[in-house]
């Protein structure tokens, strides 16, 4: 686990990316502009996220996820209502290779294989959003 004081680092190129850090705490978000310096805890519908920690309980157990799959998890949570573009969780996760979309679907598919249930729901060209609401038993 990387310390909530590591450095964060542009991609190998050293183009696009997560910005530096600055010395006094997190990047600033360079596609919505959300302060990650107020990346609090996360609970609603069923599940609970710690973003310092990398923790995460669905409907109350404690469930491992790898380091990208968490931050692709929590990109989607905190996205609510909006769609998360494929390409955009891509960069989160810092994928840089030729097609960001089988990486992301993969994970996507891995979360939804530990997370029985978990409203993450695929909008056909756009991405992923979280939608609990929308989501069916079947």
């Amino acid at each position: 686990m990387i310390s909530p004081a590591a450095p964060f680092t542009q991609g190998a190129a050293g183009g696009g990316g997560i910005p530096t850090a600055s010395p006094e705490g997190p990047p600033i978000c360079p596609h919505c502009g959300y302060d990650l310096k107020q990346d609090r805890p996360i609970e609603r519908d069923g599940i609970r996220l710690h973003p310092a920690t990398h923790s995460v309980w669905w409907q109350g157990v404690r469930m491992h996820l790898s380091p990208a799959q968490f931050t692709l998890l929590n990109s989607i949570v905190k996205g609510t209502p909006d769609v998360m573009s494929v390409g955009m969780l891509a960069e989160r996760i810092g994928y840089e290779g030729d097609d960001p979309g089988n990486n992301v679907n993969v994970h996507i598919a891995r979360i939804r294989r530990k997370l029985i249930g978990i409203p993450i729901k695929a909008i056909w060209r756009r991405g992923y959003a979280w939608r609990p609401q929308e989501v069916s038993c079947s």
